[in-house]
């Protein structure tokens, strides 16, 4: 099951609403052997599953569980509707990642910046740009590869490599 919790702008309580219906949260496809769901949501704003605009959120919560049964989390920041939001996503291995969007003056682009700890003692950004909603496109405003921008999150404070000594709670 599928659950949503979700508080309203000018609202002092949250609400949640449980989706239990597969067919109607993920894209269904179909091969020879039947009837199956291929687990890609069918819309990637999640407020869209509450008839709500995202105008009208503070935050939005949203727990989808795994095949395992292990659950993903998507925390979701409404700062402006989809003008200004963040997304915070906890994997079931203990990956977090946190993505900042922010729409540009015109309405055809909009900034992001994703943040990730991957198993490292510190986050790091892994990857920044402007999408172009019009032609469906990503510029990549970072020069440096994904390693070097990774490596960043393998030292701490004191600028001494450290790696994660525990596995993390699943």
């Amino acid at each position: 099951m599928i659950k949503i919790k979700f508080c309203k702008k000018g609202e002092a309580h949250p609400e949640e609403v449980s989706i239990t219906d597969e067919i109607y949260y993920y894209v269904p496809s179909s091969n020879e052997e039947g009837f199956e769901f291929n687990r890609v949501p069918k819309f990637n704003e999640p407020s869209l599953y509450l008839d709500i605009p995202a105008t009208e959120l503070n935050w939005l919560i949203l727990i989808v569980p795994t095949v395992s049964g292990a659950k993903k989390v998507y925390r979701h920041q409404y700062i402006n509707g989809l003008d200004m939001y963040m997304i915070h996503t906890k994997w079931p291995n203990g990956d977090e990642s946190i993505i900042q969007r922010s729409r540009l003056s015109s309405d055809s682009y909009r900034h992001f910046e994703v943040s990730r700890d991957y198993d490292k003692p510190s986050w790091a950004i892994s990857a920044v740009g402007i999408y172009n909603l019009s032609t469906d496109s990503l510029t990549s405003t970072i020069n440096v590869t994904l390693g070097e921008l990774l490596s960043f999150s393998d030292f701490d404070v004191d600028n001494r490599l450290k790696r994660r000594k525990t596995a993390p709670k699943r």
